[in-house]
């Protein structure tokens, strides 16, 4: 599970109804659902409309709150940064405690909403099993949290059950075992190019997830952005998660 459902409604919803923006702008919007930024020009060449018709677009996106338009340092190309509307982010933030409910496993939610709202890419697989990657002892196929199939990166949330046992002999074994598993995977991973991420529970929040992904992930407007009622509400879930595991 992750917000991702949120956010492609919000797409779906919110902006399809949005009177203040023409169907033109509506559609270029819409194609950039996984609020990857990109400059006028890629969308021009991508969507075919004229240099007139997408100015005008992002003119009503911009006022609308949709997008936001900046001039990339040191040149003189406009980079469009999909975004949502204040009111869009709220109603989202509104549903957020629903979805987290019905996750079986918080830290894992977590770590793949940040993901959502600051990776530009939706091009992954949650709970990916690679045909390559398996348990050498047992041979059973092995599972990543998520991966970023194309751009050959992979997540793993690591709870306490991958670092700390309760020291009796069932839980030191079952330990032993879960950091074979983890090491096979690493091994693995590295072997076919693929850049495996471990995520604990103290890494749970917005500034922390961009320094370990920024360099390996294209990043999001909310990668950096302030006073977003969106980043806000998964920083203080994610602080209280924290929180909680400390005190285990």
């Amino acid at each position: 599970m992750s917000i991702r459902r949120l956010l492609v409604a919000a797409h779906g919803d919110s902006l399809a109804c949005d009177s203040n923006v023409s169907a033109s702008a509506s559609r270029i919007r819409a194609s950039m659902w996984e609020l990857r930024p990109e400059n006028v020009a890629g969308i021009v060449a991508r969507t075919g409309m004229s240099r007139e018709t997408i100015r005008c677009a992002l003119k009503e996106l911009s006022e609308a709150g949709w997008v936001i338009v900046a001039r990339s340092k040191g040149t003189r190309s406009r980079m469009v940064w999909p975004v949502f509307p204040r009111r869009v982010e709220e109603a989202i933030v509104g549903e957020l405690e629903g979805e987290m409910e019905r996750a079986p496993n918080i830290g894992e939610w977590l770590m793949r909403a940040f993901c959502d709202i600051i990776v530009g890419s939706a091009n992954y697989v949650d709970l990916s099993r690679p045909p390559w990657l398996r348990n050498l002892v047992t041979k059973a196929r092995l599972e990543v949290d998520r991966e970023y199939v194309k751009l050959k990166v992979g997540l793993e949330c690591q709870g306490d059950r991958h670092y700390r046992s309760s020291g009796s002999v069932e839980d030191d074994r079952a330990l032993a075992e879960q950091q074979l598993r983890d090491s096979q995977k690493i091994a693995q991973c590295t072997r076919h190019g693929v850049r495996l991420v471990e995520v604990t529970a103290a890494n749970l929040k917005r500034d922390v997830m961009v320094t370990k992904l920024k360099t390996l992930l294209p990043m999001t407007a909310y990668a950096t952005a302030q006073n977003s009622p969106l980043i806000d509400a998964l920083d203080i879930i994610g602080q209280d998660y924290i929180t909680s595991v400390v005190r285990q």
